[in-house]
């Protein structure tokens, strides 16, 4: 176990310029003719890079990796492309992250507009979803008064539940979220 450690030890300091004449010779010597060394060399190349994007070298090797190592096209390239996509994957998970915040806040805005006035905003999307209806007529089939109907229905149709354009009605997303619960709750809303 101590050989695989010292040789990759040896390979990095090959790579970062800090052996000696003789030193590098031996290792040159040794990826010219043995496969797996060579497949290590490209390993510990790969590992000084992730190292070098992800900040982990100390300033003296970053130095070292960015005189030495990055003066070959090949190596260069490496780099950039490496840090190219740390880069698209971070904010890619900044945008997953920021995806489901969003979500989760209209989902609260959802939930928020059907369980106000003691499940109100439910009882009225179901009554939408059968027929069309007006405002006025909601508020005596839901027993309570205007305003507070107003209040629920400006809830439900900022969540997209339902819609008004002469008549307030049940959009589509109000129809699968009622079957949705419906579904995972085995009874029928009406």
């Amino acid at each position: 176990m101590e050989y695989v450690v010292e040789r990759e030890e040896a390979i990095k300091r090959y790579v970062l310029g800090q052996l000696s004449e003789n030193e590098r010779y031996d290792i040159e010597l040794r990826v010219l003719t043995d496969s797996d060394y060579f497949n290590e060399l490209l390993l510990v190349e790969d590992e000084l890079t992730d190292d070098l994007i992800s900040g982990a070298l100390s300033n003296h090797d970053q130095e070292r990796v960015k005189r030495l190592f990055l003066s070959i096209p090949e190596r260069r390239n490496k780099v950039g492309l490496t840090n190219a996509i740390a880069q698209y994957l971070s904010n890619s998970e900044e945008r997953r992250w920021e995806e489901t915040l969003r979500e989760a806040c209209k989902n609260r805005g959802l939930l928020d507009s059907l369980i106000q006035e003691d499940w109100m905003g439910l009882h009225i999307l179901a009554l939408l979803r059968s027929s069309s209806q007006r405002p006025s007529d909601l508020a005596s089939k839901v027993k309570a008064n205007k305003s507070t109907v107003s209040v629920v229905l400006n809830k439900l149709i900022e969540s997209g539940l339902v819609e008004q354009k002469e008549l307030l009605t049940c959009t589509e997303r109000g129809t699968e979220t009622l079957e949705k619960i419906e579904k995972s709750t085995g009874v029928r809303l009406t």
